[in-house]
């Protein structure tokens, strides 16, 4: 084996389509990549009033499981709540853990949601809510809007349930893209609950690729450097060889990846939220 499966998980509102430039660029380097839609993602005409984050939590698993192999586990945004919970669940079959602005969270995404789906906001509400649109073209934007599917209510109100320590032994990257790695760590030392389940972590590696909350579509390319790199160290790893801790150097010699954007003054504890 010389590199790891790699599949990828989408935030809010997205299904795996929202994925497709990263994967055809994962692709041409020759990895084994999947997207998935979550259950009740699929279609606005999707009957999502019995869709709950267990649900979720077991779609992720099904595919990990499906690899026969350790996989890298990419997660967007939101999709850390059930990405973290799939860790506990099946440890063993994940390589690594890749958080894209997302963190490790354990607990319900809006436990006080009442409603039975929650439609995409407007573009000032996304940014009032800590998710920046650096980065993204007028032909993006309408792309979102146009392709967004409301969020199944029940999802966000679940809590997670965790049981397996294994889970902390899980070596997990976080991509810093609308908060820098130095803000995320304060998050950690605040205790931020979206955030600061990395606290517990015994293997956690921070690169920085600053944009806004959507670099599947602001910096594709990059991001699959950084997890086509990851599956290769994963692949390593496994294997004996190589000792899965140098991930923050991974883009040290890529020319595009250095070429940074400024990032928004967010406070420390605006951590990208549940979207």
């Amino acid at each position: 084996m010389t590199t790891a499966p790699i599949v990828l998980v989408p935030g809010f509102w997205l299904g795996a389509w929202a994925w497709d430039d990263v994967v055809a660029a994962l692709r041409s380097d020759g990895h084994d990549v999947t997207a998935i839609t979550l259950p009740g993602l699929e279609s606005p005409d999707t009957d999502r009033s019995a869709i709950t984050l267990s649900d979720h939590i077991e779609a992720i698993c099904q595919t990990v499981t499906a690899k026969g192999a350790p996989v890298v586990l990419a997660v967007h945004s939101g999709a850390g709540v059930p990405g973290y919970a799939a860790s506990d669940r099946i440890p063993d079959q994940l390589a690594a853990m890749v958080y894209v602005d997302s963190g490790p969270a354990a607990h319900a995404l809006d436990a006080a949601f009442d409603a039975t789906e929650l439609p995409l906001p407007s573009w000032p509400e996304l940014e009032a809510g800590g998710s920046s649109l650096q980065g993204l073209s007028g032909e993006q934007l309408a792309a979102f809007r146009e392709r967004a599917v409301p969020e199944p209510g029940a999802a966000l109100r679940e809590t997670p349930r965790l049981a397996d320590e294994r889970r902390v032994d899980v070596p997990s990257i976080v991509v810093c893209a609308s908060m820098s790695s130095n803000q995320v760590k304060a998050a950690v030392e605040a205790n931020h609950p979206w955030v600061g389940e990395l606290a517990e972590l015994r293997d956690v590696s921070y690169v920085d690729l600053p944009t806004g909350h959507w670099p599947m579509w602001s910096r594709a390319q990059e991001l699959a450097v950084i997890l086509g790199d990851a599956a290769r160290r994963s692949a390593r790893h496994l294997g004996g060889v190589h000792a899965f801790r140098e991930v923050p150097d991974l883009l040290q010699d890529r020319e595009p990846v250095l070429d940074c954007q400024d990032l928004s003054d967010l406070a420390v504890l605006e951590v990208p939220c549940a979207i």
